[in-house]
């Protein structure tokens, strides 16, 4: 040992495998393959003990005791004096390693750069040891040499290549002299198949484990078979990536995404290539010059296949998670990948999902910058139905699939980016308009990746703000929009105070004869009177031109007032906002105002009447005073309920209502925000005027009241009809007198005065008494629906009701009648307190 380690020794090799097969080759080459086998058993037990650390000086004491009686036994150990070496770590096999390690992390991207490196390391070896330069030139020539191949292509394809390298086993297992023996070279030969995929002489596939194995007939070590193993996961890897790419790429219904998809993993595929064919060319550079200098052992290869296996493995679990997934679903898995707290897996998959995520990005800024759609395989997440016309362009055309947006793009840009590009859309297809001029040249899908959400979310509110600013500028200015929500709040619901009396007044005639004898064409002429004699006349004529009268479906015995109501036409882009399911509702809130409207027209016209001829009759006929004095205080008590309800309807619902939309359309920033606020009040109004199914009993009650009042109206007609009638009668007797005296007779007779007492002690009893005793019934029948109205309201969910109970038993007239009011009443004001002071705070 100690002649080893003198400075006037150098061994061909300080590496053991190297040493080891040298032994074995010179018993090989004299036929002794018994000697061999022995050898290997014996080196295998020697490796296995922990004592011994620098093997290769035994093995080499034992080679030069071996040779010790031949001739060149001292030509075989001696050499020019080298450097002493320091260390037992053989430093060329170290470097070779280093390099590459180095070409496979780095993706095998630039093999010029390696081989500067491998050129720089092996001059700092040959530093350390001066006697031993070829090894540097060797790696040097393989490097070159490999660079070339891969710059030419490779010479032999990655995916067919064959090498032909002799050599012996590190550790081979004992067979017969009959087996031929499977040397290093032969496996090292059969990886190269191995790790594209494919069967050779010694190697198998084995379908039920799915793996690659050794065939029976070769026996070798243990470590050796495990090795093998290792190494075979890579062509299983492949195969399984390279399956599903074919698959891919025969299918011609793979949509985009996927597409880009199978393209990223083809890359890979081409990286896991060059280093195939880089270890396939230093396979052949070893074979065709008889080296071992760099050491091309299963080991290594074992080694520089760990991160290209790892990256394989990973490929394929991808590609098992994006099963059957297509557009922006298969890209959410990628980014859940990407989100990885394993720093290899999380890297892999954001460079495959920048990659599979440049299609979207294109349909994506398509969509926003022109609003075309072009999304053959149906993976973009904004979807377009071809069935739909204009006219509902805006509501049932284009929508989300909510399963394909990516996980990369939040529900709130979803929208955005809907909303934007159907407000391009609607402008080119239902306002003709197409001065919103945008290019893409400026942004691409190559200058975005996915972790650059706040560019994205940039792009996605600029171009979300230009055009929906755009389109509710022309919405506005081209179209009136807003001018035609204030029509309809000014004529549909009653706004316009000055025309609906006028109308009224001119309509009354008209609209009290029966339903089937109205005709349209005499009512839109009143209503054009009407326009020209109040401040409508100086409306915008577009607006006046829209305005028409409409007829109910009429059933018999319906009059004109029930099924007289006002029109406005909805053509074009507001067609939009005001939908044919708004104008039913307008419709249905018009005919309520309308109604609640005449009732208060109706009670004004009785109150006049009484003004009037009360002063009169009293004096007159005092039969009649308590009767009008009754008529007097139901009147009062309607007028007190209809103009609370009008108080409540205008400036409670109606005027709240429009303050809060007005709002809204000013801090609306896209059409959808306007239709949903006019949609708002529209809800609002039916809400509270008590159209909605649950205040359905309330209405019913409230129109039992309208109708109780229409009966009112009638019988104040009658009674003043009968007093105006008997008023004239007694004003006749009364100037008989003195007309016959003119004419120089007698002034009356007793018998004219007993008829004429017997006629008015007649009127009194049976018409004065009998409409006193209707009047009373008509009386009781409106209290009593009044005060279940009233508990209604006290007892329902709606808080705006609460203060209308208020003021409609203002003096707690109702209250005394009912003991359940008085508990309701009280009950609520305290709910309506606790609710005041709750809004306080």
């Amino acid at each position: 040992m100690a002649f080893l380690g003198s400075v006037d020794y150098l061994p061909l090799s300080t590496n053991e495998q190297e040493i080891t097969d040298t032994i074995k080759k010179r018993l090989v080459r004299q036929g002794r393959h018994k000697d061999a086998i022995k050898f290997s058993e014996l080196h295998r037990n020697l490796q296995m003990q922990d004592v011994p650390r620098q093997r290769w000086r035994i093995l080499c004491l034992m080679d030069i005791l071996s040779q010790s009686n031949t001739e060149n036994s001292s030509t075989w150990s001696l050499k020019k004096k080298p450097a002493r070496y320091s260390t037992s770590t053989p430093a060329v096999p170290t470097t070779a390693t280093s390099l590459l390690s180095g070409l496979m992390s780095s993706g095998i991207s630039s093999l010029s750069t390696i081989r500067s490196q491998g050129s720089a390391l092996m001059q700092q070896e040959g530093m350390r040891s001066a006697g031993r330069p070829h090894l540097s030139n060797q790696l040097n020539s393989i490097l070159s040499a490999a660079t070339k191949d891969s710059l030419r292509g490779a010479s032999v394809p990655p995916t067919t290549s064959r090498v032909q390298v002799t050599g012996v086993s590190e550790g081979i297992g004992t067979y017969s002299s009959a087996e031929a023996a499977t040397t290093e070279a032969d496996l090292l030969r059969e990886v190269m198949y191995v790790l594209q995929g494919l069967e050779g002489k010694y190697i198998e596939f084995d379908h039920i484990s799915d793996s690659f194995s050794l065939k029976k007939h070769c026996q070798v070590a243990e470590p050796v078979r495990r090795e093998l193993e290792k190494i075979g996961e890579c062509g299983c890897l492949h195969n399984k990536l390279k399956k599903f790419i074919d698959k891919t790429n025969a299918d011609f219904s793979v949509c985009l995404v996927g597409q880009s998809f199978c393209a990223v993993l083809q890359e890979y595929l081409e990286e896991y290539y060059k280093l195939i064919t880089i270890l396939h060319t230093c396979f052949q550079k070893e074979t065709r010059e008889n080296s071992r200098a760099v050491g091309l052992t299963l080991k290594r290869i074992m080694l520089w296949t760990i991160e290209p296996k790892e990256k394989l493995k990973m490929l394929v679990t991808l590609i098992g998670a994006c099963k059957d997934k297509k557009g922006g679903a298969l890209a959410s898995v990628l980014y859940y990948y990407s989100l990885h707290g394993d720093t290899l897996t999380s890297s892999l998959a954001k460079h495959v999902l920048n990659a599979v995520s440049k299609p979207i990005f294109n349909m994506i800024f398509r969509w926003i910058y022109d609003g075309e759609l072009v999304d053959k395989y149906h993976e973009f997440f904004v979807a377009s139905d071809p069935t739909v016309g204009e006219e509902r362009l805006w509501y049932d055309k284009y929508s989300l699939r909510k399963s394909v947006i990516p996980a990369f793009i939040s529900m709130e840009q979803a929208q955005k980016i809907l909303l934007t590009g159907k407000s391009i859309n609607f402008l080119h297809h239902v306002c003709f308009d197409r001065t919103l001029a945008k290019s893409l040249t400026q942004f691409a899908s190559d200058d975005f990746a996915t972790d650059s959400s706040s560019k994205l979310q940039e792009i996605i509110d600029v171009a979300y703000s230009d055009t929906c600013r755009h389109l509710l500028a022309i919405l506005n200015s081209q179209y009136k929009l807003f001018e035609h929500i204030r029509a309809v709040r000014r004529y549909l619901l009653l706004g316009q105070g000055d025309f609906v009396l006028c109308l009224m007044d001119l309509l009354e005639t008209d609209l009290a004869r029966p339903a089937n004898t109205l005709f349209l064409h005499n009512l839109s002429g009143t209503l054009e009177s009407a326009i020209r004699a109040t401040n409508a006349q100086y409306d915008d004529p577009d607006v006046l031109k829209r305005l028409d009268v409409r007829l109910l479906d009429c059933t018999p015995g319906d009059c004109g007032w029930d099924v007289f109501s006002l029109d406005y036409h909805m053509d074009g882009p507001i067609s939009t906002v005001f939908t044919p399911d708004c104008v039913i509702m307008y419709l249905r809130v018009f005919n309520f105002l309308w109604r609640a409207k005449r009732m208060e027209y109706v009670l004004t016209g009785v109150w006049k009447t009484q003004i009037t001829q009360n002063r009169i009759y009293f004096k007159s006929i005092p039969e009649l005073s308590s009767l009008l004095h009754h008529c007097c205080l139901l009147t009062s008590e309607m007028m007190h309920f209809t103009q609370q309800m009008q108080y409540y309807i205008t400036f409670e619902v109606l005027a709240c209502s429009w303050d809060e939309l007005s709002k809204k359309a000013q801090e609306a920033e896209d059409l959808d925000q306007i239709i949903q606020a006019h949609e708002h009040f529209l809800d609002s109004i039916v809400k509270q005027s008590l159209l909605s199914p649950d205040s359905k009993p309330i209405l019913t009650k409230l129109r039992t009241i309208f109708d109780l009042i229409i009966k009112f109206q009638q019988m104040s007609e009658g009674i003043y009809t009968s007093a105006s009638s008997e008023h004239d009668k007694r004003i006749a007797f009364s100037a008989k007198p003195e007309t016959r005296a003119q004419a120089g007779q007698w002034g009356k007779t007793d018998a004219e005065s007993i008829e004429e007492q017997k006629r008015r002690g007649h009127f009194a009893k049976k018409n004065v008494q009998a409409a006193h005793g209707k009047l009373k019934i008509l009386a009781q029948s409106y209290q009593d629906v009044a005060q279940q109205f009233l508990l209604m309201v006290t007892e329902h969910s709606n808080l705006s009701l609460h203060g209308l109970s208020f003021r409609l038993d203002f003096n707690e007239f109702y209250k005394s009648r009912d003991a359940r009011l008085r508990t309701s009443v009280s009950f609520q004001r305290k709910m309506s307190l606790r609710h005041q002071m709750s809004l306080n705070k």
